[in-house]
């Protein structure tokens, strides 16, 4: 679905790996095989820590994904900002910096952002153009297990954000413990980014 799409660029805002990635080949060259223009971006999430993080940045750097960890890139006339979850041991003002950084060196670039979580720090609002965030599942056992009630941070779908940021939460392609969702479809988001 993510090739018909004929994206130019794909990110990946974290939890790729739940569980052991040993004899995932098969997986490896699936993702392999998406190869956008201005190619694959990602930030790790909380699952990608929970078996071996080594382990699932080696899988995500095999798999073709340049793993972003509190660095920007520019790619495609853009600035790609990744945020991953290894911020949280500075506080908030370690991504604070780096976006307020990379918004004084990329004036008139659009800056996207990805961070695994639907937070936005008052500091960097207005200082990003759109925020990606996955983390919530979209709340995918609603209501037995609604990850929207106990997650910090905004619910899924679109929401413009003061100071002309905006910020999508996507309930993620796939699902996490008993493959069910109820009320939380996977979804593969597609965004187009139109000049003004």
């Amino acid at each position: 679905r993510v090739r018909e799409a004929e994206p130019d660029m794909v990110v990946v805002t974290g939890d790729v790996a739940d569980g052991r990635l040993e004899g995932r080949g098969r997986e490896i060259a699936m993702f392999r095989r998406i190869r956008p223009r201005y190619g694959v971006y990602a930030v790790t999430g909380n699952h990608d820590y929970y078996d071996d993080i080594d382990r699932a940045l080696d899988f995500m750097r095999r798999a073709g994904m340049r793993v972003l960890s509190t660095e920007a890139v520019c790619a495609g006339g853009i600035v790609v900002v990744g945020v991953d979850l290894r911020e949280d041991k500075w506080g908030l003002s370690r991504s604070e910096t780096v976006i307020v950084n990379t918004r004084s060196r990329f004036r008139d670039k659009f800056m996207l952002l990805l961070r695994p979580r639907p937070v936005v720090e008052i500091g960097t609002q207005g200082m990003f153009d759109l925020q990606l965030s996955g983390h919530t599942h979209g709340g995918q056992l609603f209501p037995l297990l609604s990850s929207r009630l106990f997650f910090r941070g905004h619910s899924r779908g679109f929401k413009k954000l003061q100071k002309g940021s905006m910020l999508y939460t996507s309930n993620g392609a796939g699902y996490v413990g008993p493959p069910v969702r109820l009320m939380a479809p996977p979804e593969i988001v597609v965004i187009d980014l139109v000049r003004r």
